[in-house]
């Protein structure tokens, strides 16, 4: 039974102006090519574009970083979240020229102001795994209920008979 993700993602998340300027710096650096700052720089044109929209209330970028490992970002995977006025919350993760929505966005309901736990979280789980382990479990729950419901006299009476019929 599934109960924890099998992988977690976090990242950070800037103004999309910082984020580009973080690719130029780095691509004056020699630390990336010009095909990586270009995945940046489309990141950054998508991120204008849905700012540029009257009902989009913000627009934040992130990278996709492994923090045990020197904060390296992996190239190539990043996240775009916008806020719209007239709706939810929007996430789309980029990874290696596909991108992913989540099922689903929640905030983080003990979060503090000011405290480094994260603010949202989302789920992605194309085959419902979740879902799955879910009604296993509840399959299961159901199942010691039932069997619990059963008279102790009757129960013997089914092992004394299960005996027999052998």
């Amino acid at each position: 039974m599934i109960e924890k993700p099998t992988r977690t993602l976090t990242s950070g998340l800037y103004d999309p102006q910082a984020v580009i300027d973080w690719a130029d710096d780095k691509v004056a650096e020699g630390k990336l090519d010009d095909a990586q700052r270009g995945f940046y720089k489309n990141l950054y044109d998508a991120a204008v574009k849905a700012i540029n929209d009257p009902d989009t209330h913000w627009v934040k970028l992130g990278y996709i970083e492994d923090r045990t490992y020197k904060h390296y970002r992996h190239p190539g995977q990043a996240v775009m979240v916008w806020k719209k006025f007239s709706g939810p919350l929007e996430v789309a993760l980029l990874a290696n020229d596909r991108t992913y929505e989540p099922d689903a966005m929640i905030f983080d309901k003990y979060r503090e102001k000011g405290s480094s736990r994260r603010v949202a979280y989302g789920f992605y789980d194309p085959f419902k795994l979740y879902d799955q382990a879910q009604a296993e479990k509840a399959f299961q729950q159901a199942a010691e209920a039932k069997a619990e419901a059963i008279d102790p006299a009757e129960a013997a009476f089914q092992r004394d008979i299960a005996g027999f019929m052998q």
